[in-house]
């Protein structure tokens, strides 16, 4: 038996990228939202076939596409105002862009003697990925408590202090921080695992099933950068002992309409999600630099920028 199945998903709204509809009340500025858009699409195939009369397979295969792009509703820089508004001009997370194709093979096969019912199977996934991620690669400034000069507003210590909404219309931001690098990074990844299981009815009513699965994922070395003052940076750390065992009962409460009681244990090993292999890639101390300026030192107030000007990245 051969089936095919396309599916095709498109997404996109204004103001949708920080929108929570189960708390739409916010304290973020309209200008730090952004509009999203995300087109899916994915092929998928299935053949069923009988090799004997006691052993079945079932081939899938998957190819599927994954585009998400976000955009910022302004293009001045990020500001907030302490305890007043959390987000003004653009969002520090966009414009962002991910763009994933992913193939995923997978193969069962299952054998039936006697009281077993015996299955065989394993998978294998490649994922390519591009990821556009700059997180306050286009700087913020922060408007909070600040003495400043009574007179031209300049920054000093033992000034008059400015609350933040004061600081903000008086033009005198507290701090500014910002990211310098490279915000691309390619995620890629390989999964793969294989498992076995046996069910073997010990009764008419009760039935056993025991099995074990095994999984292991690794990681493409593009990007992978160690810096020489934390060995730890630059790596993933891929464990290749996830085995899974897994145990399960079903009793049959009743002979025409049974009711069916089932329990379950296992244990079960979750992927690494590509954002982590991102930030692993983007954020080791050497190809990324982050720079954090306060208004009230001589020094750093000599190279703060002056807003809606952010530094150059």
């Amino acid at each position: 038996l051969l089936s095919a199945r396309l599916s095709v998903s498109r997404y996109d709204g204004t103001n949708n990228v920080f929108f929570d509809p189960g708390s739409p009340v916010t304290n973020d500025a309209m200008g730090g939202n952004g509009e999203e858009k995300v087109a899916t699409e994915s092929a998928s195939t299935s053949l069923l076939s009988s090799l004997t009369p006691r052993w079945t397979s079932h081939l899938r295969a998957q190819f599927s596409r994954d585009v998400e792009q976000s955009f910022a509703n302004s293009a001045e820089p990020a500001a907030q105002i302490y305890n007043w508004i959390g987000n003004m001009g653009e969002s520090s997370i966009l414009p962002r862009q991910t763009r994933e194709h992913r193939l995923h093979v997978t193969e069962t096969l299952s054998a039936s003697r006697g009281r077993h019912e015996w299955k065989f199977g394993g998978d294998a996934m490649r994922s390519w990925d591009y990821n556009y991620f700059p997180s306050l690669y286009a700087g913020q400034f922060v408007y909070s408590y600040i003495a400043v000069d009574p007179w031209t507003f300049a920054p000093m210590h033992g000034g008059v202090e400015l609350t933040p909404l004061r600081a903000w219309a008086h033009g005198v931001p507290r701090y500014y921080e910002q990211n310098f690098g490279n915000p691309v990074s390619h995620p890629n990844s390989n999964d793969y695992s294989a498992f076995v299981q046996d069910t073997v009815r010990l009764t008419q009513r009760l039935s056993v099933s025991v099995g074990i699965r095994y999984d292991l994922q690794t990681f493409g070395r593009e990007g992978m950068v160690r810096n020489p003052l934390w060995p730890a940076t630059g790596r993933i750390p891929s464990p290749d002992k996830n085995f899974a065992p897994r145990v399960g009962l079903a009793y049959a409460i009743g002979d025409q309409r049974p009711l069916m009681v089932r329990a379950e244990f296992g244990v079960f090993y979750t992927r690494i999600p590509q954002i982590y292999q991102s930030t692993v890639i983007n954020n080791n101390g050497v190809t990324d630099q982050y720079v954090s300026l306060d208004n009230t030192d001589y020094y750093q107030n000599q190279v703060f920028p002056k807003y809606p000007n952010a530094a150059v990245n």
